[in-house]
């Protein structure tokens, strides 16, 4: 399901909703508790360990147009079900296309491209 199309790879990536932005390399621990983003942080940790990070903007209701993509670093499930997580701000990425926009049991899932930031300056 990769691609690249003029710029960095492209992939569709679960998306986690904020109101901060992670910047790479930054360390973002996270108490997640509703299913949804459970769902999304299994999903990730059995996977490729990795999910979008995206400002979200109640009032517009709609997400930033650049993210960054979280490397899950640690996974803690607790004994309720809630589930304790260390990340790392990997690479900036693109939405290109919310192919997902989220429910109340759904996590969103949206179409980037990553943003090569070594070839700046």
């Amino acid at each position: 399901e990769e691609a690249v199309v003029g710029g960095g790879k492209v992939e569709e990536l679960g998306l986690f909703p904020l109101g901060l932005v992670l910047n790479p390399g930054a360390i973002l621990p996270l108490h997640i508790f509703e299913m949804r983003y459970r769902n999304l942080m299994n999903k990730a940790w059995e996977g490729d360990r990795k999910f979008g990070v995206v400002m979200f903007n109640t009032e517009t209701n709609q997400f930033a147009r650049v993210g960054t993509c979280a490397n899950l670093m640690r996974f803690q499930p607790l004994s309720d079900g809630k589930i304790q997580v260390v990340n790392e701000g990997g690479e900036r990425f693109r939405v290109l296309n919310v192919t997902r926009k989220g429910s109340a049991m759904e996590y969103a899932k949206a179409v980037v491209q990553y943003i090569d930031d070594t070839s700046e300056g």
